[in-house]
Formats: structure tokens, C-alpha cells, sequence
């Protein structure tokens, strides 16, 4: 939702080279460590595969909130044929065939449920912790008993999260769900069935239990639809990337260079908040090494002369963004992803500063001209961002763009010797494009000193040409940014 978007090292010189090594090698080691090592686990666990109708089985599912921050969730179980409940936990609901419950992917749908559903919902649920459902339970007829189950968790900040188990997998309501098998057997049966087994081993090998970290199902719609509390987060981010950067005005035709630049922004996030939804502001201010350009011209006289110029570029961005919830809305279930589709406005800022100085060799001259260019206008654009994979939402990539109108002042000044000449030139305003892609995620959830680390990488394009006032030339500014960042976030909620 940034038009600015943030910064990884990319450096020019050798030196810069083993600084970009070891920022690499810090990254990658966080990610292995805090991204990679993830699991969340439903565990099922029955302790019999076999009983005689009316006989008694205990049933034990364990679950494990894989979000950093507390929230409400729950555990469900189903089944495909009637049973009985002979104990249960404080905790849990026990939904009868026929209740009302909401419809898959509607809350303002109401269908009766086709099963007996028994849920436990938490609503103070902390990351990393694990919570267990315990029934006792009579099989009343003999076949093969279905029993689904699932955890779900809403989280706080931002939008639901909800951890199931793969999507080929599903209830009798729809829902997806792990699914275990116990073989009830006719009461005039002599077998016994009582010996004990993990779930684990009844499972085929396609449905092995493996929640996905983070998933968002777009289909699930929790049955007692907790209510979702407004948060906000404050973030800080230290900047670091390299520009290709192409200049030109009337007195010189082209200069170039690439560029470092550095810079930091803050944003402060908000989610959930009534009527407004999310809305993030943010500011970004960056600042670049100085570029060198240098070449030799002969003039009318055919006298040569050796120019030698520096130039720099800095910037800075107000922008308020604000996510269109019905688009993201759309585009989620057409993704299956968390898709989000944004609409960002604000006003930025930058001048670019030329130094250059002249020596006439025949003449044994020395001349410096100073250029100094401002622009500063208002800026509107949509971004689209979205998960790698529809399984973790903890990686993301995007794309964005942004357009500006922008008014400029253009000041040249020569020195020759004791002379000084120059002009103040007011530039025509013009229209500036801005567009790139961008991809971010979670390096740690966890940090010694508080709040969470996330890098944060872009490419962009940004270019305008300018027209002087009075017919005196015009200008161009053209520039490729590859950037990285390093974002150190907080969390609170209302």
C-alpha cells in the first residue's frame, strides 16, 4: 500500500559486495530458522479401530495456534452416522442433527446441519499453545464411521486465518476436514475390535495431517462468528538499494550513473476499524550517494573542454492507503488466496542537485555551473498484493501503480571567474508514472527486543519529462530502483 516501497543492499564496489553477502547470509538464516521451521499440527487420536455398536471409544484432538498474537479459535468434529455423547469438555457445544448453523462462505445464510457437530471454541487461544477435545462416544450404527475434524482461528489483527487440513478433504456441511474411520461392528459380532491405535496409522497416506501455516479458507465461515476487534500496528523500516538514474535539461544532454541510496520510513497500520476497514498511513524519506558523470565537447571556437559533474537525488512521501474490501473480496475467491486490492493517495516531494565543473584546456579557464531541480505534487495509485502459495500467508508478492501531477522549479547558476550568471525557471506541470512489483514476509515472529521482523523487496520504474516555462527546453528524469528493506513491526489491538 506504500508507493515507495523499501530497499535490499545492492552495492557497486567490492566493499559493498561483501556487505551485501553478509546482509544475504543474515536474511536467509532467519528465514530457514523462523520461516521453515513452522509446523502446526491437528493431531486425532481414537483409541480403538474397532467396537460393537453401543460400545463406548474415546476420542482426543489436539490442536496447535500457529499465529503470533492471541486469538479466538476452535475445534470441530463430525460425523457420518448418528452417535452418542456420553462425556464431553466444559467447553464444548453440542450441535444436534437439524441445527441452524451458518452456510459455507455466507454469514447471512442459515442451513441446518446434516450431522451431529460437536465444537469447542476459545476465545483467548496464544501463539504456540495447544488445545485438546475430549469425547466419549457411542456409535449407535454398525458400517464404517466418518469422523471429520478441523481447527479454526480468527486472528485479531487484520483478517480471519483459519488452519485446516487439504481442500479435497470435506464434511458433510462442506467444510474441509481431516477424516478418520472406525469400523462399528454388529452387536452379534464376536469380534471384539479393543485394541488401541493412533489415527495416525488409519489415515491413508494422502490425507496425512498437515495444516498449512497461516491458511486462509475463503469457504469457512466460523459457526458462532466471534466478533473480529480493530488493531493497529506501528512499523520502522531502515532502507538500502541501488537506482539507474538518467538526466538531461537544456545545458546537458544526457547524464548518468548508478546510484546507492539509503533511506527510512514509519507507517502505522490500522485494521478492522468501523465503516473505514484497513487504512494504513505512511511516510518515506531517501536520499542517494553522489553520482559522477564526466566527458569532453569542443565548442564553436574549437576550444575543448573537460566537464566533470556530481549530482544526487533525494525524496520524500506522504501517502494514506486504504484497502477496497468488495475487490479483495472478489479477488479472494477467485485466488483462493488473501488477496488484497488497495487504493493509495498522498503528495511526494524530491530534488536533484548537479554540480559541474568546466576547464577550458586552451584557455586555461575554470567554470562551475550549479543546477538545482524541485518537484512536488499529489499522487494517486492501486496495488494488488497476494500470498506465494494458498497455503501460507506469510510470503507475498505484488504489483502497483502509482500516477503523480507534478509542478517543478528548475535554478541554474554559472560561476565564471568573478562572474555569476543564472535564472530561476518555473517548469510547466506535468504527468509521472510510477510502477513496479514488490514481494515481502515474515523473517521472524519473534524478536529478543519486541515485535516482529519482515523484509520487504521492490523493483520499480519512475519517469516525466518536463516542459520549462517560456519555451527554454525541457527536462527528464528516468530511473530503475531495485530495493530492499528490513521493517521491524508492532502489534496492539484496541
Amino acid at each position: 500500500m506504500t508507493l515507495f516501497l523499501s530497499a535490499l543492499v545492492l552495492q557497486v564496489n567490492n566493499k559493498r559486495r561483501k556487505n551485501l553477502k553478509v546482509f544475504l547470509f543474515v536474511l536467509l538464516s532467519f528465514y530457514f530458522v523462523n520461516v521453515q521451521g513452522i509446523e502446526t499440527d491437528l493431531r486425532i487420536n481414537l483409541d480403538k479401530t474397532e467396537v460393537k455398536a453401543g460400545q463406548p471409544f474415546t476420542l482426543e484432538l489436539v490442536a496447535r495456534n500457529p499465529l503470533d498474537k492471541t486469538v479466538q479459535g476452535g475445534i470441530t468434529v463430525s460425523f457420518s452416522s448418528e452417535v452418542e455423547v456420553v462425556e464431553k469438555d466444559e467447553e464444548s457445544i453440542e450441535y444436534g442433527i437439524g441445527s441452524k448453523v451458518y452456510c459455507v462462505g455466507h454469514i447471512y445464510c442459515i442451513e441446518p446441519t446434516k450431522e451431529m457437530i460437536v465444537e469447542n471454541w476459545y476465545k483467548q487461544w496464544f501463539g504456540g499453545e495447544e488445545k485438546t477435545m475430549n469425547l466419549t462416544l457411542k456409535a449407535t450404527e454398525s458400517g464404517t464411521l466418518k469422523i471429520y475434524a478441523r481447527a479454526a482461528f480468527i486472528e485479531n489483527l487484520k483478517k480471519k486465518h483459519v488452519i485446516n487440513i487439504p481442500r479435497e478433504v470435506t464434511d458433510q456441511q462442506g467444510y474441509p476436514a481431516h477424516v478418520r474411520y472406525l469400523s462399528v461392528k454388529n452387536v452379534l459380532s464376536d469380534d471384539s475390535g479393543t485394541h488401541t491405535v493412533s489415527s495416525q496409522a488409519v489415515l491413508p497416506t494422502a490425507l496425512e495431517p498437515s495444516l498449512a501455516v497461516g491458511k486462509v479458507d475463503y469457504d469457512k465461515i466460523e459457526r458462532l462468528a466471534p466478533q473480529i476487534n480493530p488493531s493497529v500496528s506501528f512499523e520502522v523500516r531502515g532502507i538500502n538499494g541501488v537506482m539507474a538514474y538518467k538526466y538531461s535539461d537544456p545545458f546537458y544532454e544526457k547524464l548518468d550513473d548508478t546510484l546507492h541510496f539509503f533511506g527510512i520510513g514509519g507507517a502505522v497500520n490500522f485494521s478492522n476499524l468501523p465503516l473505514l476497514g484497513d487504512v494504513s498511513i505512511d511516510v518515506y524519506g531517501q536520499r542517494s550517494d553522489q553520482g559522477q558523470d564526466s566527458f569532453f565537447s569542443i565548442d564553436d571556437n574549437l576550444q575543448h573542454r573537460n566537464i566533470n559533474i556530481g549530482f544526487q537525488r533525494d525524496d520524500l512521501a506522504f501517502t494514506v492507503g486504504h484497502q477496497i474490501k468488495p475487490i479483495s473480496q472478489f479477488l479472494q475467491k477467485i485466488t483462493k488466496r488473501n488477496s488484497r486490492f488497495s487504493f493509495f493517495w498522498g503528495y511526494k516531494w524530491s530534488q536533484t542537485d548537479i554540480d559541474a565543473t568546466t576547464t577550458i584546456l586552451e584557455a586555461g579557464e575554470l567554470a562551475r555551473d550549479e543546477i538545482q531541480f524541485k518537484t512536488q505534487g499529489a499522487i494517486i495509485g492501486l496495488g494488488y498484493m497476494q500470498p506465494w502459495h494458498k497455503t501460507n500467508n506469510e510470503h507475498q508478492i505484488g504489483v502497483y501503480l502509482a500516477y503523480g501531477r507534478l509542478n517543478g522549479d528548475y535554478k541554474f547558476s554559472s560561476f565564471v571567474g568573478d562572474s555569476l550568471f543564472g535564472s530561476d525557471n518555473f517548469v510547466n506541470p506535468t504527468p509521472a508514472l510510477r510502477y513496479g512489483v514488490s514481494a515481502n514476509g515474515l523473517l521472524t515472529k519473534k524478536l529478543p527486543i519486541g515485535g516482529k521482523l519482515i523484509y520487504n523487496i521492490s523493483f520499480d520504474h519512475y519517469s516525466y519529462t518536463m516542459d520549462l516555462a517560456g519555451n527554454f527546453g525541457s527536462l527528464k528524469e528516468d530511473m530503475y530502483n531495485f530495493s530492499g528493506s528490513l521493517n521491524w513491526v508492532f502489534d496492539f489491538d484496541f
